[in-house]
C-alpha cells in the first residue's frame, strides 16, 4: 500500500509538472492581451486574473524579469546584449520573454537583453 501511495504522489508532481509548463503559454498570451489593453476588464479578464492568481497560490508558479533587474545567468537566458555608460554592471535592458519559477526552481528562464557596462 506505501508503494501505491509514494507513486501516485510521484505520478501526481509529475501531471502537476506537465500541466503547469503547458500552462506558460496561456499566461504569455494574457500578459500580451493585458499589454496592448485587451484586457482591462470584462469577463475574460477576470478568468484570466483567477488563472493567474490560481496558479500562484496553488503551484507557487511566479513571473519574474523586469528592466533594471540586475542579470543572472542561473535565471536569464541572454538573447542580445549591448553596452551602456549608463550601468556598471550586466542589468536587464529589456525582457522579451517572461520567466516564471517554482518557490526557488526555475521552470522557464526569462529571455532578455542585456545591458553591459563599457
Amino acid at each position: 500500500v506505501k508503494q501505491n501511495t509514494a507513486y501516485d504522489i510521484r505520478l501526481s508532481l509529475v501531471v502537476s509538472e506537465i500541466c503547469i509548463r503547458d500552462s506558460i503559454s496561456v499566461l504569455d498570451d494574457i500578459a500580451a492581451a493585458r499589454a496592448h489593453g485587451d484586457l482591462e476588464d470584462g469577463p475574460f479578464a477576470s478568468i484570466a486574473t483567477k488563472l493567474e492568481e490560481t496558479l500562484k497560490t496553488r503551484f507557487e508558479l511566479e513571473r519574474y524579469g523586469a528592466e533594471g533587474d540586475d542579470f543572472d545567468p542561473a535565471l536569464h537566458d541572454a538573447l542580445m546584449a549591448t553596452t551602456s555608460a549608463d550601468v556598471d554592471h550586466p542589468v536587464i535592458g529589456q525582457v522579451l520573454t517572461s520567466g516564471y519559477r517554482r518557490g526557488d526552481r526555475v521552470v522557464r528562464a526569462a529571455k532578455v537583453l542585456v545591458n553591459n557596462p563599457e
